[in-house]
């Protein structure tokens, strides 16, 4: 029972971690590519479109990133909020220390 519990809070523990990256990964994709539509941040993450829409989801609740519609093209695009910027930025300052 101990092992099966251990097991399980490494899993967790492993998908937070890669929850973790992946945000990361979002905002430096637009950081660098201001205004990507939902298409263009699944192909930059190498991921489908709906776990890329799940992600976009969760930072667009956060605050980290904030969409806008474009009629013209009936597509939203997405950006990165100074909320976003500075969680880079904090990220850049403990990722060395990690190492």
């Amino acid at each position: 029972m101990l092992t099966i519990h251990h097991t399980a809070l490494h899993a967790v523990s492993a998908l937070s971690d890669i929850t973790i990256m992946s945000k990361q990964a979002l905002l430096k994709i637009l950081a660098v590519h201001e205004d990507l539509d939902a298409a263009s941040v699944a192909h930059e993450l190498g991921c489908t479109r709906a776990a890329a829409g799940m992600l976009v989801l969760r930072l667009t609740r956060h605050g980290l990133i904030q969409r806008a519609f474009d009629p013209d093209d009936r597509v939203f695009f997405y950006s990165v909020t100074s909320k976003g910027r500075a969680r880079l930025a904090y990220w850049a300052q403990i990722e060395p220390k990690q190492r």
